[in-house]
């Protein structure tokens, strides 16, 4: 069995989430969907150019992330597989 080992050099301010499922899919938007959504900052009125308040509530942008790692369980009662990964926002 080969395995192989790959170092991903992370800084502090990253943080890093996870998540778990029954598929390497499903723990990673598992992990995803524990990044918060950004607020969405002022706006611009282009016929008289001022600046509007921001919006409120979470904004309509798509969040990409890096996986991590990813790890694997199988074992227990039942043969359960569990598939555990962690991100980062990108």
């Amino acid at each position: 069995m080969a395995t192989t080992v790959h170092r991903v050099h992370l800084p502090h301010a990253h943080k890093v989430y996870q998540g778990s499922g029954e598929s390497v899919d499903k723990a990673i938007i598992d992990a995803h969907g524990k990044i918060p959504r950004h607020r969405q900052g002022p706006g611009l009125n282009k016929q008289t150019m001022e600046l509007l308040p921001a919006k409120e509530g979470p904004a309509d942008v798509a969040i990409r992330c890096k996986v991590l790692d990813l790890h694997y369980e199988a074992g227990g009662i039942g043969g359960r597989k569990l598939f555990h990964a962690r991100v980062v926002e990108d």
